[in-house]
């Protein structure tokens, strides 16, 4: 039987006590390990200089996928293990101080489920470094066989993409290490029969927009709040976030907080608490009024777009469907690669300097696999295309079908040049190739948008 010491939680007092929090030396240690896989990777691609070499660095980042596997799952293994020690010690002080009976929080055991199933997701995380750059050197290989590279424009490419691969591994570090704490939190909250939390930010200037929104809040573990950025996630669930959740551990606690100020998220009804007057008028920018976010990402995109379009490489920004920037990512000169886990019901824009206005087939399949909301691409010249996702998601099959079209980069432009030689001969130019790349893919998105679902626009920005 868990007994409870009443207490009375008041507003400062929730916001002044952070029993679940500061990770960093863990985050900094397992962050050292997953850039000896960085360092590991930049040793494979160290000498690639043409488009043989990247075929042959591809295949050995690949080999080292398998190779890495073991030690992997010892690092995951380790690092949700120091996180379960400290969570264990950290909730033992906390219900200590509120007169809990300690017979009640889960053990070892009890979490073994939770447990295993956090170790195999971060082992997969640190497996997905090298499997993303074998894509990408796949990918470099094709193109720089296509367009004709020189070493030094491979060894540049190579050099963005190390540089990602480090920004990777420190997302994955950050995260992951915040991700287990609170899961833990979340399952030995609820095994105590706690319903709900209050949501608490760091209080400094990283803090999302979406998340000072949810500072102070009362939300319910079960059901993921939903922020005014569309992301449904408890605190400490989602890439680089610092937030952490405030246990409230019985229902006299909830009603407290609720009556010493706090408010909830999504109003429930509790017996002897009055429920807050409904708020008029207009949403606030950022919140859910529709029209003013599409105001809102329309403007965002648009200065977003003027700043990259007329860059001599390819760089991406993530922006969030109220319009808040969630993230920036600077590519090589010819491709970029942004976080997959970013992309989910989120718009990705990017430029193309080669003025191809035209997605690639990698283009359409990293929204698509990642269930983003809108991709788009911008040229110099002010030009874009948009592929947005319609009301039934996105068609599985559209990424393949497009590849048995002939539209992946190789078959494009087999296909652009054929064309572009019937109708200029054999001095057709660069930019008559473009042109040719262009009616194809964007022809073929134009007169399939009905059978697959999606949303196809071009338009100038």
């Amino acid at each position: 039987m868990i007994r409870l010491k009443r207490r009375k939680l008041t507003k400062d007092a929730a916001a002044n006590e952070r029993p679940f929090d500061n990770w960093k030396s863990f985050e900094r240690d397992y962050e050292r390990q997953l850039r000896k896989v960085a360092k590991e990777i930049q040793r494979i691609l160290e000498f690639a200089a043409t488009p043989n070499d990247l075929s042959l660095a591809e295949k050995r980042l690949e080999a080292y996928v398998e190779l890495l596997s073991p030690w992997a799952d010892k690092q995951a293994e380790r690092m949700v293990s120091r996180v379960f020690e400290a969570n264990e010690r950290r909730w033992a002080r906390h219900l200590r101080q509120s007169g809990f009976d300690l017979r009640g929080v889960m053990q070892r055991g009890d979490l073994a489920p939770k447990i295993a199933e956090l170790r195999i997701e971060a082992a997969g995380y640190i497996r997905s470094l090298p499997i993303e750059a074998a894509t990408r050197v796949g990918e470099l290989a094709q193109q720089a066989a296509m367009y004709g590279m020189r070493p030094a424009a491979i060894e540049q490419n190579l050099i963005d993409l190390y540089g990602m691969t480090e920004n990777r591994a420190r997302l994955i570090a950050r995260t992951e290490v915040a991700r287990s704490n609170s899961i833990l939190v979340q399952a030995r909250a609820e095994s105590l029969g706690s319903r709900a939390y209050i949501w608490q930010t760091s209080e400094d200037t990283r803090v999302r927009e979406s998340h000072i929104e949810m500072n102070g809040k009362v939300c319910y573990w079960d059901s993921p709040p939903k922020l005014s950025d569309d992301t449904e996630t408890h605190p400490g669930q989602i890439y680089n976030c610092r937030c952490i959740a405030l246990p409230l551990l019985s229902d006299e606690e909830v009603k407290g907080a609720l009556g010493s100020g706090h408010r909830e998220h999504e109003p429930r009804v509790w017996p002897g608490v009055e429920p807050e007057p409904a708020s008029s008028g207009s949403a606030s920018l950022g919140g859910n009024d529709i029209t003013t976010n599409e105001e809102r990402v329309a403007q965002t995109l648009h200065t977003q777009e003027l700043a990259i379009k007329d860059l001599g490489h390819e760089e991406g920004v993530i922006v969030g469907t109220n319009g808040d920037i969630i993230h920036h990512e600077k590519g090589q000169a010819h491709s970029v690669a942004p976080p997959p886990e970013l992309i989910k019901d989120n718009i990705f824009t990017h430029n193309h300097p080669s003025g191809t206005c035209a997605f690639s087939l990698s283009d359409v399949k990293s929204i698509i696999s990642g269930d983003g909301y809108e991709v788009r691409t911008v040229t110099s010249d002010g030009r874009f295309v948009s592929l947005a996702r319609g009301a039934s998601g996105w068609d599985s099959a559209l990424g393949d079908d497009m590849a048995k079209a002939g539209l992946n980069d190789s078959g494009l432009f087999m296909k652009a040049d054929n064309r572009a030689k019937s109708k200029y001969g054999h001095g057709r130019t660069a930019r008559q190739r473009r042109q040719e790349i262009e009616a194809i893919m964007n022809g073929w998105l134009r007169d399939n948008a009905e059978k697959y679902g999606y949303v196809f626009t071009e338009g100038k920005i």
